[in-house]
């Protein structure tokens, strides 16, 4: 997804076969699970479940400046996450 195509309030979700998942340090990434892999977080391994991400927008819009960087920020799993910018190339809007 091209960042200059979000809007505020667009709900995001991944490419086939990629998850969501929060960082401890406030950040979201984007991974594709391996099926040998041991840390792999159970819920997030259902199938034919949609991860859902609200994009809330820029660093002006939400008023964070602890994360230098990144500039954008969703919701997800009702916490505010940075984005982890070359994650954005797996996220695409939820139709």
């Amino acid at each position: 997804m091209k960042v200059a195509e979000l809007k505020k309030g667009m709900m995001l979700t991944t490419y086939n076969k990629y998850l969501f998942t929060k960082v401890s340090s406030g950040w979201l990434r984007v991974y594709k699970p391996r099926k040998k892999m041991s840390y792999t977080s159970k819920k997030n391994e259902k199938k034919n479940e949609k991860q859902i991400a609200i994009y809330l927008g820029t660093k002006k819009d939400i008023s964070n400046t602890d994360v230098t960087w990144s500039d954008r920020f969703v919701m997800f799993e009702n916490e505010v996450l940075a984005v982890d910018p070359p994650a954005w190339r797996y996220i695409a809007e939820m139709k």
